[in-house]
């Protein structure tokens, strides 16, 4: 099974492109969409949804595995990571592609097989160990999407990651 798992922002989009194999998981692609050199936001919706669109087309996931937005103070952020969302899920809507939205809190319940209380850190490290990397991926966005990936692989077979370590 292929996934497609989305760290959402405006600025920068995390995404990771993440097989699953009999119960082992092979990274396919990773990265950033970034838009922060571009100052209309709506051209900033229209590079995400290409370059979203642009994956989805050539990796042909099965889901498209999607952090939901963690609301902060600043609602005029939380506005804008929603509508990039929106314009996330569109794209998955347009290529018939299943949505799994998962908290981030969730995420580290999937990758950790526990109560999810784990600095950043040591998500991105067990995501190396998952993968066996020989480094955390970087940026944090791009590692973002990794771990949001494989916990939404999680969330679909009802399962932890680490019952497989």
């Amino acid at each position: 099974m292929r996934v497609l798992g989305v760290d959402p922002g405006y600025s920068l989009v995390g995404f990771s492109i993440v097989e699953e194999e009999r119960n082992s998981y092979k990274l396919l692609k990773v990265g950033v969409v970034n838009t922060s050199d571009e100052k209309d936001f709506e051209k900033k919706l229209l590079i995400i949804f290409n370059t979203i669109d642009e994956l989805v087309k050539e990796f042909r996931p099965e889901f498209l595995c999607i952090e939901e937005l963690f609301f902060s103070k600043n609602v005029k952020t939380g506005i804008k990571v929603a509508q990039t969302i929106g314009v996330i899920k569109l794209v998955a809507l347009k290529n018939n592609i299943k949505i799994v939205e998962i908290t981030p809190l969730e995420v580290k319940k999937y990758i950790t097989g526990t109560s999810g209380k784990h600095p950043k850190i040591q998500i991105q490290n067990l995501v190396r160990i998952i993968l066996n990397l020989d480094d955390v991926i970087k940026p944090d966005d791009a590692a973002d999407s990794v771990a949001i990936a494989i916990a939404g692989l999680g969330k679909i077979f009802g399962k932890s990651r680490v019952e497989h370590l």
